[in-house]
């Protein structure tokens, strides 16, 4: 019996009208012309419940599911949350053979930090780390915002100019593989 293989997961993520969205749908369309089999989870903030202001195009997708987040910490990541239950899920239908992905791609919110959704791939365990592996994030910004988020007084650059920042936890090394990156 040959080794199983891990899914990469592919994580998508930006500021509000940056083009996540966009960007998910122009890949499910080059993954559906190759013929992969893709699995997409949005995250979404509670305020988007029932709403989709530009939809996933899940035409070809193998599986699709949503993950929220109600407003106090992203409690879909921790290890009792609703994204760490689905990829638990999603694992075990892969290793038992009753699913079968070529690409795990994982559209987060605006305000999610993309550090928390690898650590629950890069550092997970059990099935999970034995389906998933991150393979990337991609941080979309739109041209029309890029000045203002790049711009030197920028709190994102400001954030980055801090001589002595804290520790982040989310950067916190978990395994080997999370160390090499």
């Amino acid at each position: 019996m040959a080794a199983f293989k891990r899914t990469p997961v592919l994580i998508v993520t930006g500021y509000a009208a940056a083009g996540k969205t966009t960007l998910t749908n122009l890949l499910l369309g080059e993954c559906r012309a190759s013929a992969l089999r893709v699995g997409v989870i949005a995250h979404r903030q509670v305020e988007e419940y029932g709403i989709a202001p530009h939809p996933i195009d899940e035409t070809g997708v193998v599986e699709c599911d949503e993950v929220y987040d109600f407003g106090s910490g992203c409690l879909c990541c921790s290890p009792s949350g609703e994204l760490t239950r689905l990829l638990s899920a999603w694992a075990e239908r892969l290793l038992e053979g009753s699913l079968t992905l070529d690409l795990l791609l994982l559209k987060a919110a605006p305000l999610a930090s993309p550090l928390v959704f690898a650590r629950c791939i890069a550092c997970a365990s059990g099935a999970v780390a034995d389906a998933f592996q991150l393979a990337s994030i991609v941080a979309v910004v739109s041209p029309r915002l890029a000045p203002r988020h790049l711009a030197e007084r920028s709190p994102e650059w400001q954030a980055g100019a801090n001589p002595n920042p804290k520790p982040n936890p989310d950067l916190a090394d978990c395994s080997p593989e999370w160390q090499a990156g």
